[in-house]
């Protein structure tokens, strides 16, 4: 008890001569609520707090918030969104986790409870046709917040990466089809083809793993075989590591194969996943995309994320 004593003296001294003024709660401290929750996540998680003592430190937070905005006359904030953008936030934790998703969370203003929502993947183009997942308000139980968390949050986060990542595999291909006509393509391949072809073979394996996800029923045996040689070519497991996967695979211009049949890998992936169709051009866009330019011979992009202090 005297050592308590003597901290809480030291903090009002301390307070009186910053003139400021110090208030007693009975709700965990963000960092601390923060913590306890990424412990019940999946995956390895770390948790810093973020200071935004100064308004322009909480608009580089805002801008970075991955949420619903607001479409013209109607009111679609998402919670986080909507208290980084009209209440002031003294501070916010910051999780990230080792898969590269980021997540705030900061005190709701009106209760004890805790609003949670994802930031912008770096350095990921933004697509203006993929609704962000909505940030959500979750209860003073890290356990129980986490489960939320893990089951309607990252879920939501899960699903508007995997369609942006679509939408501009989709642009690229379209592209690259219109753009070289067979016999036009150069070896090595010309610049921004190569680009479009790394951007390919980067997400592919996510996408074969989408259709494999599938539920019963919706992949028929003629796209699984299919889903196979592509994973041959463009998966992460070598040929004839699988049950299914022949010992011997043909070989193949991955760069033509990509040309000719890529779209096919594209469709499966939608077809996998209802929900990944794209949304009219009018869908919600999320507050951190800005303009980009590109050249002018690759597909528009919406904006990348632009960084925090």
């Amino acid at each position: 008890m005297p050592r308590i004593r003597k901290a809480l003296t030291d903090v009002h001294e301390l307070a009186r001569a910053c003139q400021i003024k110090v208030t007693a709660t009975h709700q965990p401290y963000v960092g601390d609520f923060a913590r306890d929750m990424a412990e019940h996540l999946p995956g390895q998680w770390t948790v810093k707090v973020e200071n935004y003592s100064l308004p322009l430190w909480q608009e580089d937070l805002a801008a970075c918030v991955w949420d619903t905005s607001p479409q013209p006359g109607a009111e679609f904030y998402g919670p986080l969104l909507h208290t980084v953008n009209k209440r002031r936030v003294p501070w916010a934790a910051v999780l990230s986790s080792d898969t590269g998703v980021e997540l705030a969370v900061v005190q709701a203003p009106d209760d004890a409870r805790y609003q949670v929502g994802a930031l912008a993947p770096r350095d990921m183009y933004l697509d203006e046709g993929v609704v962000p997942p909505r940030s959500i308000t979750v209860q003073p139980s890290a356990v129980t917040a986490a489960r939320r968390v893990a089951s309607v949050l990252l879920a939501e986060y899960r699903r508007a990466v995997l369609q942006s990542h679509l939408n501009h595999l989709a642009d690229d291909l379209a592209w690259a089809q219109e753009a070289f006509e067979p016999g036009t393509v150069q070896s090595p391949p010309q610049p921004d083809l190569a680009a479009a072809f790394t951007r390919f073979t980067t997400h592919a394996p996510g996408l074969i793993a989408a259709v494999r996800q599938a539920s019963p029923g919706t992949v028929g045996a003629q796209e699984v075989a299919f889903v196979e040689r592509m994973d041959a070519v463009f998966g992460t497991r070598p040929p004839g590591s699988g049950p299914d996967t022949p010992a011997a695979v043909p070989a193949v211009d991955p760069l033509a194969l990509w040309l000719m049949e890529g779209s096919e890998l594209i469709g499966l992936a939608r077809t996998a996943h209802p929900a990944l169709t794209p949304a009219p051009a009018a869908a919600v866009r999320s507050s951190a995309a800005v303009a980009s330019a590109l050249p002018a011979a690759l597909p528009p992009r919406a904006g990348a994320v632009p960084g925090r202090r």
